[in-house]
C-alpha cells in the first residue's frame, strides 16, 4: 500500500474537512454497549439482541421500507464491498457493490447505507413514508446520528446526510438503527453475504480510481518512515548494545516498570549511557580511565552485572 499511496495524485487525495463550529455529542443507546461486541457475545446477550431487533420489527407500521446493511473488507485495508437487502411489504431487494480495490470497513459500511437511500429515492412518499435501516456498524451510525468525529470519508458522509433530509423533506421518514452482528439474525446475514460477494469482486477494480483519505497517505508515510529505519537500525554500526534488547524500532517504547527511578536505571543498563567509566571516559573530559578502580577492566554493563 505504502508505493501506491505515496505516488498518487493530489487530486485523488480526498479534501480536508472544513470546521463547522462545535457539535454536541448525543448519547448512544444503552443496548449497543450491553449486547457486546461479536467477538465476545455470549448466548444471552446474542438471544437479548435477537430479542430487540424482533421487537423493532413488529413495530413498524404499513408502508415502511425494512433494510438490512453491512460492510466487508478483505484486509482492512483491502478490497472492500458494500451489501443490503430491502423488504417492501411482501418483496424483497437485495443490492450489493464492490467498492474499492484498496479501502476500509468504515467506507464499504457506509457505501452500504448510501446505496439503500439511493434505491429508496426511486420511490414517493405514497408508497413509502419510513425507512427503517438497521446497520451492525457501530461507528458508521455513530457519525451519521451521533455527532461523532470523522476523519475521513466526508464527502461520503456529507451525501448520506444530504439523501436523508431530501427524503425527510419529501416525506419519507428515515430511522437509522443498530443491530448485533453474527447473531443469526436473518437480514443481517443475508446483507453480510452479500457484502462478501462484493468484496471479492472487489480486487479486480483498477487501484488508478481510487480516492485515498489524508488517513490513508499519513498511515502509508508513517509506514515507509519506520520501514526505512528499521533497516538503518539493523544495518548501523552503532548502538549495538541496545539492539541486543530493542531489535525493532518503534514509536513508544512501553515504560512498564513500577517506578520513573527504576525505568530509568534500566534504559541506563540497556543503553550503555550510565556513570560507569567506560561511558563516562568518552563525554566527559574529566575521567582521565575507562576501567575499573578495584580489577582495572573496562568498566561497563557486562563488567557490572557479571
Amino acid at each position: 500500500m505504502c508505493c501506491v499511496v505515496i505516488c498518487t495524485q493530489k487530486d485523488k487525495i480526498e479534501p480536508q474537512y472544513e470546521y463547522q463550529g462545535l457539535v454536541s455529542v448525543i448519547r448512544a443507546p444503552d443496548y449497543w454497549r450491553n449486547i457486546g461486541s461479536s467477538k465476545s457475545r455470549t448466548t444471552a446477550q446474542i438471544e437479548e439482541g435477537k430479542q430487540i431487533i424482533s421487537e423493532q420489527l413488529q413495530s413498524q407500521t404499513p408502508n415502511t421500507a425494512v433494510a438490512f446493511t453491512d460492510g466487508s473488507c478483505l484486509g482492512n485495508p483491502g478490497p472492500c464491498g458494500a451489501g443490503a437487502i430491502i423488504y417492501i411489504n411482501d418483496k424483497e431487494e437485495k443490492l450489493k457493490r464492490p467498492v474499492s480495490n484498496k479501502g476500509s470497513i468504515l467506507l464499504a459500511e457506509l457505501i452500504a447505507i448510501k446505496m439503500v437511500l439511493d434505491y429508496i429515492e426511486s420511490f414517493s412518499k405514497e408508497q413509502i413514508n419510513t425507512l427503517t435501516l438497521f446497520s451492525d456498524s457501530q461507528t458508521a451510525l455513530g457519525i451519521l446520528t451521533l455527532n461523532w468525529k470523522s476523519d475521513s470519508y466526508h464527502q461520503t458522509i456529507n451525501e448520506i446526510k444530504g439523501k436523508i433530509k431530501n427524503l425527510n423533506e419529501h416525506g419519507i421518514l428515515i430511522n437509522l438503527n443498530w443491530t448485533p452482528g453474527h447473531a443469526n439474525i436473518k437480514g443481517n446475514d443475508e446483507a453480510d453475504s452479500l457484502a462478501k460477494e462484493a468484496a471479492k469482486e472487489a480486487e479486480t477494480l483498477a487501484v488508478d480510481d481510487i480516492v485515498f483519505t489524508k488517513q490513508d497517505v499519513k498511515k502509508a508515510a508513517r509506514n515507509s518512515v519506520t520501514k526505512k529505519w528499521q533497516r538503518r537500525w539493523e544495518n548501523s554500526d552503532t548502538g549495538r548494545h541496545y539492539f541486543r534488547f530493542h531489535p525493532e524500532v518503534k514509536d513508544k517504547v512501553k515504560k512498564d516498570f513500577p517506578s520513573k527511578k527504576m525505568y530509568n536505571i534500566i534504559n541506563s543498563l540497556r543503553t550503555g549511557y550510565s556513570k560507569l567509566n567506560a561511558y563516562q571516559f568518552i563525554i566527559n573530559q574529566h575521567i582521565d580511565t575507562e576501567t575499573c578502580h578495584h580489577c582495572k577492566q573496562k568498566e561497563n554493563v557486562q563488567h557490572y552485572l557479571f
